[in-house]
């Protein structure tokens, strides 16, 4: 398990919610839509880093470990 810290502002009409340390952002209607599209963004990031078995290599890049 991977713990980040993600955080959502407004731009305009839309919420955008990030996770600066994965570089991971997506935008919602609202502060929770946001949340949950940032949610399918992270699945769909970890998803694609296992299907290319580079995930501990690019949480390595960016100073992340998996925790214990």
């Amino acid at each position: 398990m991977v713990t980040v810290q993600v955080e959502a502002h407004r731009e305009g009409d839309v919420w955008v919610a990030t996770c600066p340390a994965l570089d991971v952002a997506s935008h919602g209607d609202t502060r929770e839509e946001s949340y949950r599209m940032l949610e399918e963004a992270l699945a769909g990031f970890f998803e694609d880093c296992c299907e290319h078995e580079t995930l501990l290599d690019v949480l390595a890049e960016r100073g992340l470990a998996p925790a214990a």
